[in-house]
């Protein structure tokens, strides 16, 4: 829980340690809300970070 700028450093922690798949579980009333930010803030970060046509 928290901000896009809480969540990638601890996603960043735990893909240097050697993970590579999550589970990421949303709730509460801002369901949809939280879904969309997740889709538009953090996997767009994760997804330039390691791209390999860079």
């Amino acid at each position: 829980m928290g901000t896009p700028d809480d969540i990638i450093p601890v996603f960043e922690k735990f893909m240097k340690s050697g993970v590579n798949h999550f589970i990421v579980r949303f709730w509460g009333s801002g369901y949809f809300g939280s879904i969309d930010k997740f889709a538009s803030s953090i996997m767009p970060y994760f997804k330039d970070q390691n791209n390999p046509r860079k």
